[in-house]
């Protein structure tokens, strides 16, 4: 499904359907906050790669947060608000 998700994901950033900001702030933030979780806990990186890659950061990424309706429509509420407000909250509540 990851493979699925992804692909997608590059063809609506290609066809200029969704922008790459929002996705890609909120994946490397749940990367960033999912290293750093990983590494206090003696995981490693490998705790933060397969919580990006599991299926869930990946499709609130792509389809939850891009959704037109309810999307940030300014580049700073993109990047601030949404990709790293959003970030930690869905992280952690995915952890739970």
């Amino acid at each position: 499904m990851r493979i699925i998700v992804i692909l997608v994901a590059v063809y609506l950033i290609a066809r200029r359907i969704i922008d790459y900001r929002l996705t890609m702030t909120y994946i490397v933030t749940v990367f960033v906050v999912s290293l750093i979780v990983g590494l206090m806990h003696g995981a490693g990186i490998e705790y933060a790669i397969v919580n990006v890659l599991a299926g869930g950061v990946l499709f609130a990424g792509v389809f939850m947060l891009t959704d037109p309706v309810t999307s940030p429509v300014s580049i700073p509420g993109e990047i601030c608000i949404c990709g790293r407000c959003c970030s930690p909250y869905i992280d952690y509540s995915l952890e739970v």
